[in-house]
């Protein structure tokens, strides 16, 4: 009780502080630890409370377009790692804590909400003192100070910007987590929330994916620019992100991958005019939510297949919809050599009967069919399995439109992608594997100078360059192969009365007697 009444005491003689002073209210009452980056953005937000009560600021402010004035919109574009969520929710924390106000806080998506900044907001609260711990509740999709229905932070999809619309309150804080994701309509909206309120600060914060919206702009275009605050987290201004990670990254994939440049660097990336799939696509394909059209799913399994030791078997689950195709999960396997084709053919009998496919509705396994892949093709068809047997050296089902069939996969691939038509999970790969996954698809380039038939590099021309084999990539494209299914064999090393097949990424085919 005793400590209940000295945290009172602190609130009410130190109110006017709280409010002027982010940093030292969260670092002493919540006993968070900011980043370089993180103090310096806080500072600035502080600013905007210190001016409105006639205060001193702490940070020069020489925008002749706004006299001088602390300016009240907030842009942060960051590289991968430095803790942008959780500044966001340490912003929401305080600035409820000073001011009652009613603000949204909003996403491509609510998952992203539930799932990313209110873990963070919860993971605040319980790292304060118990009496701090009291002044609000985190709920399932608003965080409610005091239990007053008027003092709280609501999440709100960026998907849907009429609900948006009845924002108006003297005090806001108006947060956009992974701005350059969220629905472009949603911003006049904010906007008109801005027009009102005596305190109202919006901050949109992200990695610089996107080089149009209005995110892109409040960096970029200097007419929009002047209106907001801007900062790049990179390297310099965090402890927080690997310097040895950043230096894998470039080695793995060049100065110039667009995913080096993005998620490494904090820098909007140019993209290279023959790489095939944009990191946007990639981007808006995981923020979309995975809602069923009614259609029969149709769930298929792609097995790109090493023969172990150092290399990856890359296993990707694909739903097939109607309207879409729904990217579940990818996972990558690290066999001994010699046991490579019986523990991918014991995975992908186990993935099988654990999400539940049925070959009678048309489920099946494509299985890259180069190497130890024939043996791990016959592995499965002698499991039962429905099995595409799949070369990408081998002919396409349109000579005159893809070189061959990797190409043509890779091809369908990329109109899915661009065209809206791919959902990925969010928890598709581990989360430590997200930029490999981007970095690999955006690594695919297409051959210049192919004007009639569409070609790409190939795996080795690929290697030959020093970039990262796409296993993971190649995963995906096998996803969309159009083959149908070969049936059970009673002769393991013989597939449909054929001997087998070996394709080169030249398109030869040779055959193993």
């Amino acid at each position: 009780m005793g400590e209940r009444i000295d945290w009172q005491g602190f609130a009410d003689e130190n109110i006017m502080r709280i409010r002027t002073d982010p940093v030292w209210f969260l670092e002493t009452a919540f006993n968070v630890e900011l980043d370089i980056w993180q103090r310096e953005a806080f500072e600035a937000i502080g600013d905007v409370v210190r001016h409105h009560f006639g205060m001193p600021t702490k940070l020069n402010h020489p925008n002749p377009a706004n006299n001088d004035k602390p300016l009240q919109k907030f842009t942060i574009r960051a590289m991968h790692g430095p803790g942008k969520t959780f500044f966001a929710a340490a912003g929401i924390v305080w600035f409820h804590c000073a001011f009652k106000g009613l603000s949204p806080a909003t996403a491509p998506t609510i998952k992203q909400l539930k799932t990313r900044l209110w873990p963070r907001i919860r993971l605040i609260k319980n790292m304060a003192d118990p009496f701090w711990k009291k002044t609000f509740e985190v709920r399932s999709t608003e965080a409610v100070w005091y239990n007053d229905p008027d003092w709280k932070c609501v999440a709100e999809t960026g998907a849907t910007p009429e609900n948006m619309q009845g924002y108006h309150d003297e005090f806001m804080f108006i947060v956009c987590d992974e701005a350059s994701g969220i629905d472009e309509e949603m911003f006049p909206v904010i906007e008109g929330a801005l027009s009102t309120g005596r305190i109202v600060i919006l901050l949109l914060i992200g990695n610089p994916t996107k080089l149009i919206g209005t995110f892109a702009d409040s960096h970029l275009k200097p007419k929009v620019s002047k209106y907001y605050h801007q900062l790049h987290v990179d390297l310099k201004k965090t402890t927080r992100v690997s310097h040895q990670w950043v230096a894998e990254m470039r080695e793995k994939y060049g100065v110039d991958s667009p995913v080096y440049r993005v998620r490494c660097l904090g820098e909007f990336a140019e993209e290279d005019e023959n790489q095939l799939i944009s990191l946007e696509w990639l981007v808006d394909s995981r923020n979309k939510d995975h809602v069923p059209d009614g259609s029969i799913p149709r769930q298929r399994l792609s097995v790109d297949c090493s023969d172990g030791g150092g290399n990856f078997t890359v296993i990707t689950h694909s739903v097939r919809y109607q309207s879409f195709t729904y990217f579940k999960k990818q996972t990558k396997h690290s066999y001994p050599s010699g046991r490579a084709v019986g523990m991918t053919v014991a995975e992908v009998k186990r993935i099988w009967d654990a999400e539940g496919f049925i070959k009678e509705n048309g489920d099946d396994v494509v299985v890259d069919s180069l190497g130890v892949g024939a043996g791990v093709c016959s592995g499965c068809i002698d499991e039962g399995l429905p099995v595409i047997r799949y070369m990408g050296g081998a002919g396409s089902d349109n000579k005159d439109e893809w070189r061959n069939r990797r190409v043509q996969s890779y091809m369908v691939l990329r109109d899915n992608y661009r065209n809206g038509k791919i959902i990925t999970a969010d928890d598709y790969v581990d989360e430590e594997d997200w930029d490999d996954h981007d970095a690999q698809l955006c690594s695919v380039k297409r051959k210049p100078g192919m004007e009639k038939v569409e070609d790409l590099l190939t795996k080795k021309e690929m290697v030959d360059k020093g970039i990262v084999s796409p296993d993971r990539a190649d995963s995906e494209a096998m996803s969309f192969a159009t083959q149908a299914p070969m049936l059970n064999s009673s002769l393991p090393t013989i597939l449909m009365g054929r001997p087998l097949e070996t394709a080169g990424y030249d398109g030869s085919i040779s055959h193993d007697f």
